[in-house]
C-alpha cells in the first residue's frame, strides 16, 4: 500500500495546484440537426457567458452530438453554425449547479450570414442525469425568510431533508447564529455525515458535522443538494450540499444591508410566566463585485457583522434558606442520620456535622431569592469572503477564494456566582481552482483547498483550584488549568463548573485537499477521471474533570442536599487533563465517470470509485482499542486488555504523549497489549487494499422528447469515520488515567443500621491513593481496603479501576448502499413534477460510547461483578450498527415566471437502525434490542416554498396605467413564505434509577400497554401507566424510540417592497418585514420520559420559537 501511495503521489506531483475536482460547474450537451432531423457533423457550437464575455466552444461529432463541460453556472448565449445553414442563436440559457443540461439545436437551411434567433428557457428537466437532488435557486436564497440568515435552513426545502430548529427557551432564541453542528438530516442520514462543498472545495467539519464556513446569504449564487446517487467524483459522505459563490462580472454590482430583531415586537414564550427576555440583534454588511480588467480579471467580496444580546432566564431549584443551615423541619422528607440509621431529631442536621467542603461551596449556590434571574448572552460574529476569477489565456482559467468566520461568545452560568464562560472560534478556507483546455475535447481541472478551524472554550472561574481550597484531597496532580469543579445534586440545580463539558478545552481542525480531474468529450461520451487526496489533522486539548466531578443523590439521608451537607457523595471522578491529542490520516481516492449517450433517448451514467481511507492514527501515537477476548482474535487470553501503539518490543511509541504517561506505563503493563507484538499497524485497525465502489445509473426518455425522463441508479458510498468518535480513544491508561468511584450503601445488617458508604467528600480516594497514578499492590486485581473508621463493615474497592473510552479492535468502514427510481415530467412551460422512490441500507454503522464491561443484572457490588473488574465502565465506539431508509418522495417546482415561483416537497419515509450515531443501548449485549426508528426519523414531511410578485403598477394588469407617484407606491411588492409540516421525532421512556444494578443509566421500563394517546396534551403527552418499573435486578422489556413527540407546524413569511432608483434595474432600495412562526403555533418539545418521575409525560418547552419579527433594509447597485 505504501508503494501504491507513492505512485499516486507521483501522479499528482506535476500539478502545482490540485484537489477535489468535485466541480459545481454545469455541462451542456445536445444534438445538432437539420430541418428534417438528420444529424449535422462538424457544426461549431459556442456558449458565451453573458456576465463575463467568455466563450466555451465545441464541435459536433460525426453523429451530430456536442458536449461542453465545466461551464460556470450563470446566463449563457448559445450559438451554432455550419456550412449551408443559417446561424442559430439562443440569446439566454441559465445553467444551474452541477446541471447536465441537454439542448438540441435545429439549424435552418440558408446562408451563414443569416441568423435565426429563438427563445429557449433553461431546460426544466435534466435528461442525462440519474442522481437525485434539488437545486435551490437564487430567487429562494434572496426571498425566503431565514432566521439568523443561515443559508443551510434552505436545505429543508429538499424532499427527504428535515431541519429541526432550537426552542425559544434556548440561548439561541429560536435560531443559531454561531457556526456549529448543522441539524439537517437528508434521506435518513445523520447530520454529522452530510458533506459540504463550496466552489468545489470541501468545507465539511469532520469533528462535529456541518460546516463552520457559513457564507453570507447575499454572496451565494445557488446551491444543489445531492440527496442520493451522486456520481463517482464525490466521496467521503453519502450526500453533499454543493454551494456556489457569486463571481465578479464586467459590471460593478453590490449590496448594502442591515437586518434587525428586537424582543419588543416578538411574542411571549408559550410557557413564559415572566416578562420577555431581552433580544437585540443587528446583522449588517454588504457585497461588491466587478471587473479588475474587463473580460479578463474579476473580483467579488462580502463582509457581514452580527451583534446579538440575548437574555436568558434561569429558574434554579435550590434548597430553602433554612435547609442551607441544616434545618429540614419544613420538609416533608424524613432526613436520616447515616451514622446511626435513625432520623435526625427535629429533622435538623447539627451544625457541627456540616462538612467544611459543603460550607466552602455553599456561597456559590443561589439562595431562594436569587433562584430566578435573568442574564445576558453576548455573541459577536464577523465573516467574509474574497473571490478572484482570472482568464489567464483563452484556454486557462484561475479561481482563488478566501473565506473566514470569527466568533466570540460569552455565556452566563445558571449559578451567577460562577460568572460567565467565553467561547472563541475562527474558521478559514483557502480554495484554488485552475482549468486548462486542450483543443475542443480535453479539459483538465486542478484544485487545492485548505480548511482550518479552532474552538477555544474557557474554564469556569479559571485561575484558582477551588477543589484544593475546599480541602478535598486527591487532586494535587490535576492543576494544569485550575478552575471550578462540577457538583450535581439529584432533584436540585447543579454547580455547572468546568467539569460539565470538560472545560477548558480547545479543538483545532485542519484539512488539506488535493487532486486533479481530466475530462474528455467525444460524441456519445462525457468522460471524467482523476484522483483526490485528503490530509487531515485534528488536534485537541481537554481539561476533562481535572477539578473533580461530585454527584450527590438521596441514598444516605433521603435528600441530595442533606447528603451534600454531610459530605457524602454518591459518585466522584477525577482525571488528568489531556494535553495535545487527536487524529491524523492521509486518504486517497481515484474515480472514473462516463456519461454515455447510447442514443437520443437513453444515457448511461457509469462510474467507479476507489477509496483508501485508513483508520486514524493518534497524534503522538495516542489511540487505543478495547480487546475483550470474547470478540477478537488478536489474543484469546487478553482478559480485557487495551491495545495501544508500540514498537516490535512492546514499548510505547511515545512514552511522553501525556504528562503522566511515563508514570502509568509500569503500573498498567499487565493491562495492555502492543501493536508491535500483535503485528498490527499504528492505527491498530487494518485498512486493507481500499474500497472499490460502483456508481451506476440511467436516464431514459420514454416519449422521445425532453418533457419526460425515467431515471434509476445504484451506488455504494463509504462514509468518513466520525472524528468525534476517534478522539475518545486516547482516554485510556497508560496514555492517561481517569477514575470514577461509586460510594455504595452497604446492605443493612439490622433495621436502622448505619449507612455511611465507603468514603467522605474530604478524601474520597483515600483507599485508592491520593495520587492518580498510585501503584496497585495487586496489579490487575481488585483490592480490599480496611474497614471504615468506626467499624461499619467490609468494603470492596478497586485500587486502580479507571473508566475507559476506547473502541473495538475490530472495526469496519461504514458503507451505505443507495438505490433510487424516479419519474420526472414537465407539466407546462415553467413547471415540472417528480415522483421518486429512494432507499438506502447502511452496514457497519458507527455507534459512539456504547457501554461495555457492564455486569449482568444482579445483587452485589457492581465493580466486582464486571466482566473485567480491573476496569470501570468502558465507553466503546463500534461499527456494529445497521440502518435502512425507504421513502416515497414527490416534488413540484415552478420556476419564476409571471411573478410566481413555487417549490413543493413531500416525503413519506421510514428510517430504522440500532443506534443513531450517539444513541446506544444500555449495554453492548442489548444491541439487538435497540433496533427501532432512527432518533431523527420523520414519517411524513411536507414543505411548501413560494414567491409571489404582486402584479401591480406599470407593466402589470392591475394599475398598469399608474402615474409616477402612484406607481412608486403600488409596484415592487413581493410576498414569500415557507410552510413546514412534519410529524414528530421518536423518543424513549427510561428509568431514573439503576434497577438492574449494572452501573448504567437510561435503562428501559417494562411496557404493559402502547403508551400512545389519541389526543395528547402538554400535561399528559403519553400514558405513563403503560410503563412500570421492572423487578429488581432485571432489564425492562420496553424498547427504543417507541413514542413520538409533537410534530412541527411552522409558517415563515416575508413581505418586501422595492423602490427603483433611476433608469437602471440594478439600482434599487428594498425594505423587508419578516415573521417566523407567523401563526404563533407552539410545537412542543419532547416530554419528560423518565418513568417514576412526578413530571413524566409532561411537556415543559417548545421546539420552535414563538412568533418572531425581523425588519431589514437593503440597497442594490
Amino acid at each position: 500500500m505504501k508503494k501504491l501511495a507513492l505512485i499516486a503521489l507521483g501522479l499528482f506531483a506535476p500539478f502545482a495546484i490540485a484537489a477535489f475536482g468535485q466541480t459545481t460547474n454545469a455541462t451542456l450537451s445536445g444534438t445538432v440537426l437539420d430541418p428534417q432531423g438528420a444529424v449535422i457533423p462538424n457544426a461549431s457550437v459556442v456558449a458565451t457567458q453573458i456576465d463575463t464575455g467568455q466563450d466555451h466552444k465545441a464541435q459536433s461529432s460525426s453523429d451530430g452530438q456536442y458536449i461542453i463541460s465545466n461551464l460556470p453556472i450563470g446566463r449563457y448565449r448559445l450559438s451554432a453554425e455550419a456550412p449551408g445553414f443559417k446561424k442559430l442563436l439562443i440569446p439566454s440559457i441559465v445553467l444551474q449547479v452541477n446541471q447536465l443540461a441537454e439542448v438540441d439545436l435545429k439549424l435552418a437551411v440558408g446562408a451563414a450570414t443569416e441568423q435565426v434567433t429563438v427563445t429557449e428557457e433553461a431546460p426544466l428537466i435534466s435528461t442525462e442525469d440519474s442522481s437525485i437532488g434539488q437545486v435551490v435557486q437564487q430567487q429562494s436564497i434572496e426571498s425566503t425568510p431565514l432566521n439568523g440568515r443561515n443559508f443551510w435552513q434552505l436545505i429543508a426545502l429538499v424532499p427527504g431533508a428535515s431541519y429541526t430548529p432550537g426552542g425559544q427557551g434556548t440561548a439561541t432564541g429560536g435560531s443559531s447564529l454561531r457556526a456549529s453542528v448543522v441539524n439537517v438530516q437528508i434521506n435518513g442520514t445523520g447530520s454529522i455525515w452530510n458533506g459540504w462543498r463550496m466552489d468545489g472545495s470541501d468545507i465539511t467539519e469532520y469533528e462535529q458535522g456541518g460546516t463552520n464556513i457559513q457564507p453570507n446569504v447575499d454572496a451565494l449564487s445557488e446551491f444543489k443538494v445531492f440527496s442520493a446517487n451522486m456520481p463517482a467524483e464525490y466521496g467521503q459522505s453519502p450526500d453533499v450540499v454543493s454551494v456556489t459563490m457569486k463571481s465578479g462580472t464586467n459590471s460593478l454590482h453590490g449590496t448594502v444591508y442591515e437586518f434587525l430583531r428586537n424582543d419588543i415586537i416578538d411574542a411571549h414564550n408559550y410557557f413564559a410566566t415572566t416578562s420577555k427576555n431581552v433580544l437585540k440583534r443587528n446583522q449588517f454588511g454588504g457585497t461588491l463585485g466587478g471587473p479588475i480588467r474587463k473580460n479578463k480579471l474579476f473580483y467579488f467580496l462580502d463582509l457581514e457583522e452580527s451583534r446579538q444580546l440575548q437574555g436568558i432566564t434561569f429558574s434554579d431549584i435550590v434548597p430553602t434558606d433554612a435547609e442551607r443551615t441544616g434545618d429540614f423541619s419544613g420538609s416533608t422528607k424524613t432526613i436520616r442520620n447515616p451514622f446511626t440509621g435513625t432520623p435526625f431529631a427535629g429533622n435538623m442536621i447539627p451544625h457541627d456535622m456540616i462538612s467544611s467542603q459543603a460550607q466552602f461551596f455553599l456561597p456559590f449556590m443561589p439562595t431562594t431569592s436569587q433562584a430566578t434571574f435573568n442574564a445576558n448572552q453576548v455573541l459577536n460574529i464577523t465573516k467574509g469572503d474574497i473571490k478572484v476569477d482570472a482568464v489567464l489565456t483563452g484556454s486557462d482559467h484561475l479561481l482563488a477564494r478566501y473565506s473566514i468566520a470569527d466568533n466570540h461568545e460569552t455565556d452566563p452560568n445558571q449559578f451567577p456566582a460562577l460568572k460567565t464562560q467565553d467561547l472563541t472560534s475562527r474558521a478559514q478556507n483557502f480554495a484554488f481552482n485552475e482549468t486548462h483546455t486542450f483543443g475542443s475535447r480535453w479539459l483538465n481541472e486542478a484544485t487545492a483547498s485548505y480548511y482550518r478551524d479552532y474552538f477555544v472554550f474557557g474554564p469556569i472561574l479559571g485561575g484558582t483550584n477551588y477543589t484544593q481550597e475546599a480541602g478535598i484531597a486527591g487532586f494535587q496532580e490535576t492543576e494544569l488549568s485550575p478552575s471550578f469543579p462540577y457538583i450535581s445534586l439529584s432533584g436540585y440545580s447543579s454547580f455547572n463548573g468546568s467539569g460539565t463539558g470538560n472545560f477548558p478545552k480547545s479543538n483545532r481542525i485542519r484539512t488539506w485537499q488535493y487532486g486533479d480531474t481530466l475530462s474528455y468529450t467525444s460524441g456519445k461520451n462525457d468522460i471524467r477521471f482523476g484522483g483526490q487526496m485528503w490530509v487531515q489533522r485534528h488536534s485537541f486539548y481537554n481539561g476533562q474533570y481535572q477539578e473533580g466531578q461530585f454527584g450527590f443523590s438521596t441514598q444516605f439521608t433521603g435528600d441530595a442536599f442533606a447528603d451534600y451537607l454531610l459530605g457524602l457523595p454518591a459518585t466522584v471522578g477525577r482525571a488528568y487533563p489531556l494535553t495535545l491529542f487527536g487524529n491524523r490520516a492521509i486518504q486517497w481516492a481515484a474515480f472514473f465517470q462516463d456519461n454515455y449517450r447510447v442514443n437520443s433517448r437513453l444515457t448511461l451514467n457509469l462510474g467507479f470509485r476507489w477509496e483508501y481511507n485508513p483508520f486514524y492514527r493518534g497524534i503522538n501515537s495516542q489511540t487505543s482499542a478495547f480487546e475483550p477476548s470474547t470478540r477478537t482474535g488478536f489474543n484469546p487470553n487478553s482478559n480485557g486488555k487495551i491495545i495501544i501503539p508500540t514498537d516490535k518490543s512492546g514499548h510505547l511509541l511515545d512514552p511522553t504523549a501525556q504528562p503522566v504517561t511515563s508514570q502509568l506505563i509500569p503500573l498498567f503493563t499487565d493491562r495492555f497489549d502492543g501493536t508491535g507484538p500483535l503485528h498490527l499497524p499504528e492505527s491498530i485497525r487494518k485498512t486493507g487494499p481500499g474500497l472499490y465502489v460502483p456508481r451506476l445509473g440511467f436516464a431514459f426518455r420514454p416519449m422521445n422528447d425532453e418533457k419526460t425522463v425515467i431515471r434509476g441508479a445504484f451506488g455504494m458510498y463509504p462514509v468518513f469515520l466520525d472524528t468525534n468518535m476517534a478522539l475518545q480513544w486516547a482516554k485510556v491508561p497508560p496514555i492517561t488515567s481517569q477514575q470514577s468511584l461509586n460510594n455504595p450503601v452497604p446492605a443493612p445488617v439490622f433495621v436502622n443500621s448505619p449507612a455511611t458508604g465507603e468514603f467522605f467528600w474530604s478524601n474520597p480516594f483515600q483507599f485508592v491513593g491520593s495520587s492518580l497514578v498510585a501503584p496497585n499492590p495487586n496489579p490487575g486485581q481488585p483490592c480490599t481496603g480496611s474497614s471504615w473508621p468506626g467499624g461499619v463493615g467490609p468494603m470492596l474497592l478497586s485500587c486502580v479501576q479507571p473508566a475507559i473510552s476506547s473502541a473495538s479492535a475490530e472495526m469496519n468502514h461504514t458503507m451505505m448502499y443507495q438505490y433510487s427510481l424516479a419519474v420526472q415530467r414537465q407539466l407546462f412551460k415553467e413547471a415540472s413534477m417528480t415522483i421518486a422512490y429512494t432507499g438506502n441500507r447502511t452496514s457497519h454503522n458507527q455507534l459512539i460510547d456504547t457501554p461495555e464491561n457492564v455486569p449482568e443484572p444482579g445483587p452485589g457490588n457492581i465493580q466486582s461483578r464486571r466482566p473485567f473488574p480491573q476496569w470501570g465502565v468502558a465507553s466503546i465506539g463500534t461499527t456494529m450498527g445497521i440502518a435502512n431508509y425507504n421513502a416515497l418522495q414527490a416534488t413540484f417546482e415552478k420556476r419564476l415566471s409571471s411573478g410566481v415561483y413555487a417549490l413543493v416537497s413531500y416525503a413519506w419515509s421510514k428510517c430504522l437502525d440500532n443506534g443513531s450515531v450517539e444513541s446506544s443501548p444500555p449495554s453492548l449485549e442489548l444491541l439487538h434490542r435497540n433496533y427501532g426508528p432512527c432518533s431523527y426519523d420523520i414519517a411524513s414531511n411536507l414543505t411548501v416554498s413560494s414567491v409571489y410578485q404582486l402584479p401591480l403598477g406599470k407593466g402589470h394588469f392591475l394599475l398598469g396605467d399608474s402615474g409616477r407617484v402612484m406607481n412608486a407606491i403600488v409596484s415592487g411588492w413581493e410576498f414569500a413564505g415557507v410552510l413546514t409540516d412534519h410529524t414528530g421525532q421518536p423518543f424513549t421512556p427510561t428509568l431514573s434509577s439503576d434497577v438492574a444494578n449494572t452501573g448504567i443509566s437510561g435503562e428501559w421500563p417494562n411496557r404493559i400497554g402502547s403508551g400512545k394517546l389519541s389526543h395528547p396534551t402538554r400535561t399528559r403527552w403519553f400514558d405513563t401507566s403503560a410503563f412500570t418499573i421492572p423487578a429488581q435486578y432485571t432489564y425492562g422489556d420496553s424498547g427504543r424510540d417507541i413514542l413520538r413527540a409533537d410534530g412541527l407546524v411552522d409558517v415563515d413569511a416575508t413581505l418586501k417592497k422595492t423602490f427603483g432608483l433611476g433608469e437602471s434595474q440594478d439600482r434599487k432600495l428594498e425594505f423587508r418585514f419578516e415573521s417566523f412562526n407567523v401563526a404563533n403555533h407552539p410545537t412542543f418539545s419532547t416530554p419528560n420520559a423518565t418513568i417514576g418521575s412526578s413530571s413524566a409525560g409532561k411537556v415543559t418547552g417548545t421546539l420552535n420559537a414563538n412568533r418572531i419579527f425581523q425588519v431589514a433594509g437593503k440597497f442594490y447597485f
